[in-house]
């Protein structure tokens, strides 16, 4: 009936690629266990269901968008097959000899007191399964994971392709569970640094750290998964696949660069929920933890003399789930209030299938038309460190003022100006009388940046901007943060309301693609705003020292929802939905 109604949307319909990231903990394994499901097994709560701890998940018209969400993913569900990193990596391990795979894991164990025999029979354990497995699929492993030649299904059916896939996870499943009996962080550990070294040099290497950088081992994994789904897509159609659990950045931005179908999603939980999962599911101790979130965060401590901050390799190679979150597509909050309880989580994945499927079908929330504007606002900062968006709002969501962060009004953005303008241009407006005259100062620019001054042209035509809070604090020997230049996004906005004589904001809403600072923080109390949304779940002591003392606390609120491109993507209707409503009507 709806034939060429049916081929303007059949594309999307036919491939979606969707990557999870979040921190370990967060739900990403869940959610892909939720996409996997087929039609017959899958569960489509009603509104009714959508309850954790009590309270009601959507209000409003969100209650709404929900109904009309839920019932097109109940007509339209399909499931999605599941990729998951670590199989990848458990597929390396399966090529390397057992006391190989036994000194990696015990040279990257997360705990000195492990010793190397329980490490050796914990491997044993799945020898005779990874020989097995080998000796079988040899040739279809070395397909996926040697990238010279073409991708050839030729010898697979659908179902042979993914028997191969849920063997291999078979493998990882049983390795995870022998080296989780010695220590809960074992296999994280593992996992994470054999990740690493796949990264850095191409290959699980038992010295990685110690090894030249290959530039070309970067994007190993990622060339490995886009084999995977290469395959699937031959063999499969529709053909829907989850990647858990993408945690460099790097590489999702190769699968952004490739497919216009690809989708991150960040799967968010908050931090004591989250936290008590660990502990009463893994027995994650307050130290593991408190190891796991530095390392996820990219701010690992480095226990090995071979690490130096000014290895580039380490910098770009390891996880760094942080910057994941800052460019996700869309942002799934999962309370974890109700650990059985995963209906928030299912709830949210259906209603951005449907718009996968079928963009535009329901409006923005309230919530998610906000933080667009901040994450627009953040493209008009000049700062070459990070880009922040800031938007307040009274508490109906009206716009009050939009801020970025950004220098002072008629002063020159850091990314504008330029070291050799600071050396020899002399100009007043760009540069103060501090960068032009103190003898001090403009040696260590000079130190700073002489590689690229002394052979411009690796810059390939780019400006040598400089941070200048980063040069001067190098001068002094600390970390203050009081040279920065720029105003902070929440900042901006909040002096945007008085320089222009705007209405109050007490009662209002604050909305940030960061998370405001402690400085920031406070001027949004002594506002009196109520509610502060924001996407970076890394917010240092603000939540827990300004924002946690005093009669009147803001309320502080993960932001869940679609943004930036991928905002654009799921709410923008590829027709006018009263023309496609006529169209149907029409083949009646």
């Amino acid at each position: 009936m709806a034939s060429t109604l049916d081929e303007i949307f059949l594309e999307r319909k036919k491939f979606i690629v969707v990557g999870l990231t979040g921190r370990t903990g967060s739900g990403c394994t869940t959610a892909a266990s939720i996409l996997e499901k087929r039609r017959s097994d899958q569960f489509f709560p009603n509104l009714t269901d959508v309850v954790q701890s009590g309270v009601d998940f959507y209000k409003g018209l969100n209650r709404r968008r929900y109904e009309i969400l839920r019932n097109y993913a109940e007509e339209n569900w399909s499931g999605f097959i599941s990729i998951k990193i670590s199989d990848l990596i458990s597929a390396y391990f399966m090529r390397k000899d057992k006391d190989k795979v036994v000194d990696f894991i015990f040279k990257h164990r997360n705990k000195e007191k492990i010793n190397k025999s329980e490490i050796s029979s914990a491997v044993s354990s799945v020898v005779e399964l990874r020989n097995d497995l080998v000796n079988k699929y040899a040739k279809d492993i070395s397909m996926l994971l040697d990238h010279d030649g073409d991708v050839d299904v030729s010898g697979f059916t659908d179902k042979s392709f993914l028997r191969l896939l849920v063997n291999v996870r078979r493998f990882t499943r049983d390795l995870k569970a022998a080296l989780t009996k010695i220590d809960e962080g074992l296999y994280v550990a593992a996992y994470q640094s054999a990740g690493n070294s796949l990264r850095r040099v191409g290959d699980i290497d038992l010295d990685y750290k110690a090894q030249p950088f290959n530039k070309h081992a970067i994007f190993t994994l990622p060339i490995t998964i886009n084999r995977v789904i290469k395959c699937l897509r031959e063999l499969r159609d529709p053909c829907y696949v989850v990647i858990d659990a993408i945690r460099n950045p790097y590489e999702a931005r190769f699968f952004k660069d490739r497919y216009s179908a690809f989708y991150l999603i960040s799967i968010n939980a908050p931090d004591d929920a989250r936290t008590r999962y660990l502990h009463q599911v893994h027995k994650f101790d307050p130290d593991q933890l408190s190891l796991l979130d530095e390392t996820e965060s990219g701010k690992a401590f480095r226990r090995s003399e071979l690490y130096s901050p000014d290895d580039w390799a380490e910098k770009i190679t390891v996880t760094d789930v942080r910057k994941c979150l800052q460019f996700s597509d869309i942002h799934i909050f999962n309370p974890r209030g109700e650990i059985s309880n995963t209906n928030v989580l299912k709830s949210q994945l259906l209603w951005y299938f449907s718009l996968m499927l079928h963009p535009g079908l329901v409006s923005p929330t309230s919530i998610e038309r906000v933080m667009q504007i901040a994450f627009t606002a953040k493209m008009n900062s000049g700062c070459i460190s990070r880009q922040v968006g800031a938007v307040v709002t009274g508490d109906d969501y009206s716009i009050r003022a939009v801020g970025w962060n950004d220098v002072p009004a008629s002063q020159v953005p850091c990314a504008l100006r330029s070291v050799k303008g600071a050396l020899t241009e002399f100009d007043h407006v760009a540069y103060s009388d501090y960068e032009r005259n103190n003898v001090d100062f403009r040696g260590q620019l000079e130190k700073k940046n002489k590689i690229l001054l002394d052979d411009i042209t690796d810059l390939t035509g780019r400006p040598l901007s400089y941070c200048f809070k980063d040069t001067e604090n190098d001068l002094r020997g600390d970390k203050n943060q009081v040279h920065t230049r720029s105003l902070h996004a929440e900042e901006n906005a909040f002096l945007q309301i008085t320089k222009y004589g705007g209405a109050s904001v007490r009662g209002g809403k604050l909305f940030s693609t960061a998370s405001p600072c402690e400085l920031c923080s406070k001027k949004a109390l002594q506002l009196g705003i109520e509610e502060i949304v924001f996407i970076d779940p890394y917010p240092g002591i603000s939540r827990d020292h300004v924002m946690a003392n005093g009669e009147h606390r803001p309320t502080l609120t993960q932001f869940k929802g679609a943004v930036g491109t991928g905002y654009q993507r799921l709410y923008e209707p590829l027709m006018a939905y009263k023309d496609e409503l006529a169209y149907l009507a029409s083949q009646s």
